[in-house]
């Protein structure tokens, strides 16, 4: 090896360990920061078992836009992009949420679609402060004994830990009110937007099966 060759050599070694350095710092940061988030997250799931056939099932829970004219937590959808009201991977919606005595103005785009199983949209904008970020996965499947089920699994990122836990019952009794209105509407094809009542009608839907097949619900924990 020349002196000349020796001096270049040198003068590599401190640049290529430097950066290296420099990438395992920021490699380590954001596997801390993801497994923040993780730890931090609010995870909800729910489902429920619907009297209709899959295609039936997932014909309503498709209906992307057109949900505000039925769902009870909506009191309006509007169509911001995309060529028709049926869910599309990047389709876009405007929804008026009620929220007390006001209404709640979220953005909401389809970030992940299966035709015919789920989709899942995020919340890229809203009128809420606290909410960092939120994630919605509607589906349909069908359980060990063949009958058909619809689900929805919520994440979601929101303000501090304190936040978190406040908002835990309220998030968890919207999934659960969101799954009842989708069922209601699938299986009577009308619109209940009167909570009160909608929950009447699904405890007296209920208790006329024998196995009083409700809601079966996993609330995962905030870490």
């Amino acid at each position: 090896m020349t002196p000349q060759n020796s001096k270049i050599e040198q003068c590599h070694r401190p640049i290529s360990l430097f950066s290296f350095l420099v990438a395992m710092l920021v490699m380590n940061m954001g596997i801390s920061n993801a497994q923040k988030n993780a730890e931090n997250a609010l995870w909800i799931e729910n489902s429920v078992r619907v009297n209709s056939t899959i295609d039936q099932a997932w014909n309503v829970l498709a209906d992307f836009v057109g949900v505000g004219t039925f769902h009870v937590l909506y009191d309006e959808t509007v169509l911001l992009s995309g060529n028709s009201k049926r869910v599309a991977l990047g389709a876009e919606r405007e929804s008026l949420i009620p929220d007390g005595m006001f209404n709640l103005i979220q953005k909401e785009r389809v970030v992940e679609l299966v035709e015919g199983a789920y989709f899942t949209y995020e919340v890229f904008d809203s009128e809420k402060s606290a909410l960092e970020s939120m994630r919605v996965t509607y589906g349909v499947m069908t359980d060990e004994d063949g009958h058909v089920m619809i689900y929805n699994h919520v994440v979601v990122q929101e303000g501090s830990k304190v936040w978190k836990n406040l908002s835990k019952r309220k998030q968890n009794r919207d999934s659960q009110l969101s799954l009842i209105s989708y069922k209601h509407h699938i299986e009577t094809g009308g619109s209940e937007k009167d909570i009160k009542r909608l929950k009447k009608w699904f405890v007296l839907n209920e208790n006329k099966r024998p196995d009083r097949d409700l809601l079966a619900t996993t609330d995962l924990t905030v870490n």
